[in-house]
């Protein structure tokens, strides 16, 4: 797993539209996308910079040096997209996610 860094702007959006993370230190924020990033359905980026990422309705673009640098919520899953809750759980204790 690659650590990511997340955008102010990408910060404060997640804060807002993700259910349950008002709150959210941006640490913690980082780790999340580290953990949804290893179990997403990766596309090219439709203008070919940076890799489009499908996790479930949020969708995010992680740049080529490793940021997010743009996310969406409540987007269409991708067809044939479902969480793997065991590998979920187990990247949230590894991580530290709480």
């Amino acid at each position: 797993m690659r650590p990511l860094k997340v955008s102010r702007k990408v910060c404060a959006h997640y804060r807002n539209v993700v259910k349950g993370n008002k709150f959210t230190p941006l640490e913690q924020i980082e780790k999340k996308f580290v953990r949804n990033m290893a179990l997403v359905i990766l596309e090219v980026h439709p203008e070919g910079r940076g890799t489009y990422c499908l996790y479930g309705k949020l969708h995010f673009i992680v740049s080529d040096d490793d940021v997010v640098v743009w996310m969406r919520n409540n987007c269409p899953s991708p067809k044939g997209w479902k969480k793997d809750n065991e590998k979920y759980l187990q990247l949230n204790k590894e991580l530290g996610i709480w």
